[in-house]
């Protein structure tokens, strides 16, 4: 529960705020203090009656629409996906490199859906980036930015995702959506994302639809010989982990080491 997980966050903030009292010289891996965070998600909080009236306007004007939607769902500019595990500097580069590839390469036709990422913190405006690269490019009534949404109702309606190497992209495969990544995450296969290049997916992507019989074998092999069921932020999902683990850790031979 949210409630949970809020109360673990701050326990946590409220302990390391004496690690530098206790540890002379101590660094936090955080890009930002607790206090400007929750700062700035209380003020997106605030904000989120707003993103919904124009949130839901947007996406009744594309579900009214019979042209190709393509999907870009943005990542956290701090999560370690984007700054140590892939080639883009943040959002707003992702944001500018995925719009100006769309209006020099996509048909006509073709929509572009970027979509915030649920926990961004709001340091950086990506409406009001999106909004001035569309302006520059003349894509207005082409691209589309919201902060929020229901991302399972936007891949049933979507022609095409492209991300860094978010798991949304392994949603997306397993909605049989054609799939780009900008980087390398573990389900960037021959046979499961689009295999060309950013300019040539925007036409291409139809042709390149993830191999079903594939990514079946791919989730239950990471599932199975990868993943440990469980959770850290209630009792039962504790207790699961442990049970788990503790089978894992003691067993001659992982599941991997039998795969392979």
């Amino acid at each position: 529960p949210f409630v949970k997980r809020a109360a673990h966050d701050v326990a946590y903030h409220l302990a390391g705020a004496v690690n530098p009292l206790l540890y002379p010289g101590y660094r936090t891996h955080a890009l930002l203090g607790a206090p400007r965070s929750y700062a700035n998600y209380l003020l997106r909080m605030a904000r989120r009656p707003r993103f919904n009236r124009e949130d839901a306007a947007t996406m009744a004007h594309i579900r009214r629409s019979s042209r190709p939607v393509f999907f870009l769902p943005l990542q956290l500019d701090n999560d370690a996906q984007i700054r140590f595990h892939s080639p883009c500097s943040g959002m707003d580069a992702v944001i500018s490199r995925v719009v100006e590839s769309f209006a020099r390469a996509a048909p006509e036709e073709a929509r572009l859906l970027i979509k915030n990422h649920p926990l961004d913190m709001g340091l950086h405006n990506h409406g009001r980036l999106t909004a001035r690269r569309v302006g520059e490019l003349g894509l207005q009534d082409r691209v589309f930015y919201v902060e929020t949404g229901n991302i399972l109702d936007i891949l049933n309606r979507c022609a095409g995702t492209v991300t860094v190497n978010s798991t949304v992209g392994l949603v997306s495969l397993e909605f049989q959506v054609p799939t780009i990544t900008l980087a390398d995450p573990v389900y960037n296969l021959a046979g499961l994302t689009f295999g060309g290049d950013l300019d040539s997916f925007w036409s291409a992507a139809a042709e390149d639809r993830p191999d079903p019989v594939l990514l079946d074998a791919f989730c239950r092999t990471v599932r199975h010989a990868t993943q440990i069921n469980g959770g850290f932020y209630c009792r039962d999902g504790r207790t699961l982990a442990i049970e788990n683990a503790v089978a894992r850790l003691v067993a001659p031979v992982s599941p991997l080491e039998k795969l392979l």
